[in-house]
């Protein structure tokens, strides 16, 4: 009596697939389309692709194998990326999702994105085992994504910038308009005005003394302006106006 060996699951997968119907699907939702079989530790995996691999990730049909084990399949990956592939990976057998973005790089050099899913379809010994994955090219998308991204960077730089000119705009201008309100250039005025740059901050009371129209208010309002006051209002009362009682 002859013994019916099982075909591997990629075989197997192959025949389930091999339905038009199927492989419209198929290639309408993705890009790329494999299975996988994964060691019981984790560290061998044998990768079958379907479909038109090469072409899909800028490889001739003829120039790139069906099977890659993982060394070789993150080879072809960015710089780093395929260390997260592999983590991710090896979290995916004891959770049973995989899920992630990688960069690959071409045979010229050429960087592509690719988002990459897969579902376990077989478990070992509670771990799974067999997997089907898909991948789907977004590289426009995050070309864009990227160019948005710089766009923000840039416009949040110049506002920062603007922020600062505008700062020190201000500052300059008040410097130069301290006392935008008392016009004068005497000595006597420079002495009063500097008086008031070292009273204000104080919280002790200070008398104005002079003649009317001296501008003694002006200088109450410089003081008020210089003092930890400033941002609330000034009350002015005329005394003259109020009667005697």
């Amino acid at each position: 009596m002859d013994t019916v060996v099982p075909a591997p699951p990629h075989e197997r997968l192959a025949r389930e697939l091999s339905g038009a119907h199927v492989r419209a699907l198929l290639e309408y939702s993705s890009d790329i389309l494999c299975s996988a079989e994964i060691s019981p530790d984790g560290r061998d995996v044998d990768i079958y692709f379907f479909g038109d691999l090469g072409v899909q990730i800028g490889f001739a049909p003829d120039q790139i194998p069906r099977h890659l084990n993982l060394e070789r399949l993150t080879a072809l990956m960015y710089p780093g990326d395929g260390d997260k592939f592999a983590a991710e990976l090896a979290r995916a057998i004891e959770t049973g999702t995989f899920e992630t973005d990688v960069r690959h790089v071409g045979p010229q050099g050429e960087i592509t994105w690719w988002e990459i899913s897969a579902i376990p379809i077989e478990f070992e010994q509670g771990r799974a085992r067999w997997w089907v994955a898909c991948g789907r090219n977004v590289t426009q998308r995050k070309r864009v994504e990227l160019a948005l991204r710089d766009t923000l960077d840039e416009l949040t730089n110049i506002k920062s910038q603007l922020e600062l000119e505008n700062t020190f705009l201000r500052t300059e201008y008040e410097r130069e308009h301290e006392f935008r309100e008392i016009i004068g250039t005497s000595a006597a005025l420079k002495a009063s005005l500097q008086l008031v740059r070292r009273v204000a901050p104080t919280s002790a009371p200070v008398l104005i003394t002079g003649e009317t129209g001296t501008g003694k208010e002006l200088v109450a309002r410089a003081l008020h302006q210089h003092s930890a006051r400033k941002d609330r209002p000034m009350a002015v009362i005329n005394c003259a106006a109020m009667p005697p009682t």
